[in-house]
């Protein structure tokens, strides 16, 4: 089963969280968009029972966080 990741991305200011079925939730803060990732990831493997993850881009490469399932 493919395992859905949420991404972050750098932008200028910030930080933009990637769900892959929506994008644009945007955080000034990096830590505050790892939390948000890591939740929002936590509780899609929770209601879904499908893998999950969090990723963070780090130049040209990701970086894996978290895996949930």
């Amino acid at each position: 089963m493919e395992r859905k990741m949420f991404e972050l991305i750098p932008t200028r200011r910030g930080w933009c969280l990637d769900g892959g079925d929506r994008r644009g939730h945007w955080f000034a803060d990096r830590d505050l968009a790892i939390a948000a990732a890591e939740r929002s990831a936590e509780m899609r493997h929770r209601l879904s029972q499908r893998p999950t993850g969090v990723r963070v881009q780090v130049e040209d490469e990701w970086v894996l966080l978290a895996r949930y399932g």
